[in-house]
């Protein structure tokens, strides 16, 4: 007896929407909004991200001795220089505070807890659903189970010969009920089957650390070598990390990466700890492309350089995984197309649900009639 594989992943492929259908609307409408969060935050706090280019700017340092004096209970971890000269400096704190400072006159523009921000609850709420760990694996079991359905929704798509291919990626407009929502699924679920399945995969590796490991496996690469240590320690006292030599440090950076796009500058965590800078290169092919310095705290002599072009393609494809999930690479094509891969799930879940619900009434409904002449006939 031949077993017809085509109806078991059918079933499968049906079971697997109702189950993460809800989950995935979540991820989908959430994930439309946040291709822009950018933008959105940028343009909610305007007065915190912008100010008026200067002549001079104010030493890195000074920027650090200020924040520390205004805010003495607060521990700066690290800064964020962007190459634009319009964007403010910002001063990132242990408890989750940022400090924006204009680096033209060194005085404060204002502070806030991101994770308060509303771009950052929303962006929570597509990364774990407000729920923490638990949240992060609902969101990644989730997004394992959207993979499964878009390669049984193509196998299940797949038509039989030449001349059903072209009406296979036409919608059936003229049609009406069931027969159109069964035409807008297939026809929607292919053309953006690709781009959920690098939406899906770029998302996975942010769920689960063993799919990281595991492309650094594949590619047989190694991963990024542990930080330098500096030959000597900082001096014991709270104020030591007021004396780094953060600005040296950061205009020595600028000689190996010149007119950085972006830049975050990490302060030492630990007493042997080195300063760590991570720049975006002006010919850099994405915001996620960064190479690495490493200064040594007392005299801003450079530890080591990890360009982004010696870099492993592990660390290059780890490196993609971001901006290729967010849109932040390949222009506004991409982003449009991650939108349309996004919002089509919408469209998918809806559709399905609509056809599931339809078969469900259309079986009661015959149930219903089948019961009635039994009766009758019984009579």
């Amino acid at each position: 007896m031949k077993f017809n594989l085509r109806p078991f992943l059918f079933q499968a492929h049906v079971c697997a929407g109702l189950i993460v259908g809800l989950v995935l609307a979540i991820i989908s409408l959430t994930g439309c909004f946040l291709l822009f969060k950018y933008e959105i935050d940028r343009a909610l706090w305007a007065d915190f991200f912008y100010v008026n280019p200067g002549e001079q700017r104010v030493p890195l340092d000074t920027l650090l001795l200020t924040a520390k004096t205004q805010f003495p209970d607060e521990k700066p971890v690290r800064f964020q220089v962007v190459g634009d000269p319009r964007f403010s400096v910002q001063i990132f704190t242990a408890s989750k505070r940022t400090i924006f400072i204009n680096p033209y006159t060194g005085k404060i523009i204002g502070t806030r807890i991101k994770e308060k921000t509303f771009v950052a609850r929303v962006e929570a709420l597509h990364c774990f659903f407000l729920l923490g760990d638990t949240g992060k694996i609902i969101q990644g079991a989730s997004v394992m189970v959207l993979i499964f359905m878009v390669i049984t929704g193509i196998f299940l798509w797949w038509p039989k010969s030449v001349r059903k291919l072209k009406q296979s990626l036409a919608i059936a407009w003229t049609s009406k009920g069931r027969p159109f929502k069964v035409s807008l699924h297939k026809v929607v679920g292919i053309y953006s089957a690709l781009i959920l399945l690098v939406s899906a995969f770029t998302g996975l590796e942010d769920a689960f650390e063993w799919v990281q490991h595991g492309l650094y496996g594949i590619t047989g690469s190694a991963h990024a070598l542990p930080a330098p240590k500096p030959t000597a320690t900082v001096a014991d006292g709270e104020g030591a990390a007021l004396t780094l030599p953060i600005e040296a440090a950061w205009q020595r950076a600028q000689t190996f990466v010149p007119h950085p796009r972006d830049t975050f500058i990490f302060l030492p965590k630990t007493k042997e700890a080195a300063l760590r800078i991570s720049s975006v290169a002006e010919s850099a092919p994405h915001i996620g492309a960064r190479s690495e310095l490493y200064f040594d705290f007392r005299n801003a002599g450079l530890l080591r350089f990890d360009p982004y072009e010696k870099q492993s393609i592990g660390q290059k494809i780890d490196a993609l995984d971001v901006p290729l999930h967010t849109g932040l690479v390949g222009g506004i094509i991409w982003r449009i197309a991650l939108f349309f891969g996004a919002a089509s799930i919408c469209v998918l879940i809806t559709t399905g649900y609509g056809m599931y619900l339809k078969r469900l009434r259309t079986r009661q409904s015959q149930k219903t009639f089948e019961e009635v002449s039994t009766a009758i006939n019984l009579r």
